[in-house]
C-alpha cells in the first residue's frame, strides 16, 4: 500500500500547480512528468493487478499464426487487434514488461492530450482520470484511450475518421462498437427535465430488465458468435460493487453538477461548450448503462466507454462551483477549493482500492524477481 500511497500523493500534490498564475506549458511539463512517472509504476508491475495470470498467458502464447483463433482461460477467442499488438511486441524483441511499459504509455499520452486540449485545469482532470480508472490496465481501458481520440472528430462531424478510430478500439475490445452511438448524439440539446426522465426510467427498468437477464441474452444471438461468447461471460460474472442507493443518488447529484456547469459555460466559450456538450451527453449514456445494467454482471461495465470525459467534466464543475463560492467568503477560507477537491479525490481513491484490493496489494514490481 505505502507505493500507491507516494504515486499518488505526488499526482494529488502537483494539482496544487494546476493554477492560473502558472502558464500552460509549464502544467504541460508536469503532465508529462505524470505520465512517466505512471507508466513506470503501471508498466513495471510484475504479478500482480486484476488478470494478471491470464494477460501474461496471451502475451506468451500470441503468434501471427494464431491471431483470428487465440482462446483465453475463459474460452473466449481474443479481439485479433489485441493478439497483433502482443505479436508486434516479441517481434521486435520485447518481453511482457515492453508491452506493458508500451500500453500504459499510450493510455496515459491519450489521456493527457485531452486534458490538454480541454484546457480548463489540466492537472485536476489528469488527477481524476487515474483516480477513476483501474490502476493497471486491461485491454477495455487501451480501447476506451483509443476512444478518446475520436472526440474532436465527433465535434468537426468527420464521420469516416470517427468509424476508423472506433473500429480500431473494437479491434481491442468489442464492446467498443456501442461507442458508436455517440456520433448519432452528438451534441444535440438534452435539456435537465428530459436527463431527468431519462436517468429516473433507467433506474425503475432495471430492475424489470434484471427479471429478464437470460431472455435478454437469448435476444442478442444476432451479434457475431465471438461478441455472443463474450455478452455470456459478461452476464455471468459477479460484480462485487453493487449500486446502493445512497450511490445512485451521489451519482444523480454529480450529472446536475455537470449539467449546470455546461449551461453556464454556454455565453463564455463557444468552442468549449460544444466540447462539454457532447462530454455531457457521454456522461447521460454512461450513467444510463450503470442504472441499466447494474445487476448484469460485468455488462455493466459497457459504461466505461463513456466515463473517462465525465470525470473531466465533473472535477471541471465542482472546482468552478468552489471558485466561485469562495470570492464570496473571507481570506481564512480561501483553503476551501483544496480542502473540498482532496475530499473527492480521497472518495474516488477509497472507492477504486475497495474493488477486488487482495488483486492490488502488496504491489510487486519487475525488480522483485531478482530479490
Amino acid at each position: 500500500m505505502f507505493a500507491y500511497i507516494i504515486v499518488y500523493s505526488v499526482l494529488v500534490i502537483s494539482c496544487g500547480f494546476d493554477t492560473t498564475k502558472i502558464a500552460l506549458n509549464k502544467k504541460i511539463n508536469i503532465l508529462l512528468g505524470l505520465v512517466c512517472l505512471f507508466t513506470l509504476f503501471r508498466g513495471l508491475r510484475w504479478e500482480v493487478g486484476t488478470d494478471w495470470e491470464q494477460y501474461l498467458n496471451i502475451f506468451l502464447y500470441s503468434e501471427w499464426s494464431n491471431i483470428f483463433s487465440l482462446k483465453r482461460e475463459l474460452d473466449d477467442i481474443m479481439e485479433p487487434g489485441y493478439i497483433v499488438l502482443n505479436v508486434l511486441v516479441k517481434t521486435f524483441g520485447g518481453g511482457y514488461t515492453s508491452f506493458l511499459l508500451l500500453t500504459n504509455f499510450v493510455i496515459l499520452y491519450s489521456y493527457f492530450r485531452l486534458v490538454v486540449k480541454c484546457r480548463d485545469y489540466p492537472i485536476y482532470s489528469f488527477a481524476s482520470i487515474l483516480l477513476s480508472v483501474g490502476f493497471f490496465p486491461v485491454r477495455q481501458n487501451l480501447s476506451v484511450a483509443i476512444l478518446l481520440f475520436s472526440y474532436q472528430y465527433i465535434q468537426n462531424r468527420k464521420f469516416i475518421s470517427f468509424l476508423l478510430v472506433v473500429l480500431l478500439a473494437a479491434s481491442i475490445h468489442y464492446f467498443a462498437l456501442i461507442f458508436l452511438f455517440m456520433y448519432v448524439l452528438s451534441d444535440k440539446r438534452i435539456t435537465l427535465k428530459m436527463s431527468c426522465c431519462i436517468l429516473l426510467g433507467c433506474i425503475i427498468f432495471s430492475s424489470l430488465l434484471s427479471c429478464f437477464k437470460w431472455d435478454f441474452y437469448a435476444l442478442m444471438s444476432f451479434f457475431p458468435s465471438s461478441v455472443y461468447e463474450k455478452l455470456g461471460i459478461y452476464l455471468n460474472a459477479e460484480n462485487d460493487r453493487g449500486r446502493p442507493i445512497l450511490e445512485l443518488i451521489l451519482i444523480l447529484i454529480f450529472y446536475f453538477i455537470s449539467y449546470f456547469y455546461v449551461k453556464k459555460q454556454e455565453n463564455s466559450n463557444a468552442h468549449l461548450y460544444r466540447i462539454y456538450r457532447i462530454f455531457l451527453n457521454a456522461t447521460l449514456v454512461m450513467y444510463c448503462l450503470r442504472f441499466l445494467f447494474q445487476d448484469f454482471g460485468d455488462l455493466g461495465r459497457l459504461s466505461d466507454f463513456f466515463s473517462i470525459v465525465g470525470s473531466i467534466l465533473l472535477v471541471h464543475s465542482i472546482i468552478y462551483c468552489i471558485n466561485n463560492y469562495n470570492t464570496k467568503v473571507d481570506n481564512l477560507f480561501k483553503i476551501a477549493p483544496y480542502f473540498i477537491i482532496v475530499l473527492f479525490f480521497v472518495y474516488r481513491f477509497t472507492r477504486l482500492t475497495s474493488y477486488v484490493p487482495h488483486l492490488m496489494f502488496p504491489y510487486k514490481n519487475l525488480f522483485d524477481l531478482f530479490l
